[in-house]
């Protein structure tokens, strides 16, 4: 996420700034996460604001929310998947998008976490939609639904 920029097309009107778009890459405990030491005030201490309208938010405070609101579920295979699981559980989805490597990382540190994403976690995932019984969108014609507790298709 660190790539080559072109301002003058980056910032046109009406754009929004690459930073403000997630808070992870300016946020004290994900950088802590990562080795970083991070300092208020400090050089590697870069406060970022998710949009104008919420500059006075703080990041480290908005980033715990979304948490704890499981809006971002991040850490290791063994701390996500139960977090996945719930979410699988409550929502029953046909599809899910997982986003992987967000933030400042390394080169090696993204390979890591795509690695582990793809080895552990989406392998438990799929284990998960079989136990909970969960139909992918493709186990369907276009108009067809299917009744939760039969499990049986209809028109």
């Amino acid at each position: 996420s660190r790539g080559d920029t072109r301002k003058y097309i980056q910032d046109l009107p009406g754009m929004t700034d690459r930073r403000n778009l997630l808070p992870t890459g300016g946020v004290r405990h994900v950088a802590e996460s990562r080795g970083q030491t991070v300092t208020e005030g400090g050089p590697a201490y870069k406060p970022l604001v998710l949009d104008s309208a919420t500059r006075h938010v703080d990041v480290d405070e908005n980033y715990r929310e979304l948490l704890e609101a499981q809006s971002i579920i991040s850490g290791t295979p063994k701390q996500v998947i139960p977090k996945i699981r719930q979410v699988m559980e409550y929502l029953r989805p046909g599809s899910m998008f997982l986003w992987d490597g967000d933030g400042s990382m390394t080169h090696d540190d993204a390979m890591r976490s795509l690695r582990l994403m793809g080895e552990e976690v989406v392998p438990a995932m799929r284990e998960i939609a079989k136990e909970l019984d969960l139909k992918s969108p493709f186990d369907f014609e276009p108009g067809e639904t299917t009744t939760a507790a039969s499990g049986v298709a209809g028109p």
